[in-house]
């Protein structure tokens, strides 16, 4: 939001999405009671549950990756602990978005 500030009294969300929980909290960070007002249409609810449902890795996938980053450690890490890890290399080779 680019707003730090303490003695905000009240925030209005023009529109759902996944943020809203940490971006509420803004309003209330010196103590006081604040309030949050959400504005949204069942439009944008169904919007944000298709984007979670749709950005949210399968057990599979999330197997595939961890699978992945163990075999990296195994596979001669030189006993660093440290794996270095090309993020989107590793969604292309997995099929991942």
């Amino acid at each position: 939001m680019g707003i730090d500030k303490e003695d905000i009294r009240g925030i209005i969300h023009f529109n759902i999405h996944r943020g809203l929980l940490s971006r509420g909290g803004r309003a209330d960070r010196d103590g006081n009671i604040s309030n949050c007002i959400l504005l949204y249409s069942e439009i944008g609810e169904i919007k944000l549950r298709r984007l979670i449902r749709h950005n949210t890795p399968t057990r599979k996938q999330i197997k595939a990756v961890l699978d992945s980053l163990m075999n990296r450690v195994g596979g001669g890490g030189g006993g660093s602990g440290l794996v270095y890890v090309n993020v989107k290399r590793l969604a292309y080779d997995l099929g991942l978005d």
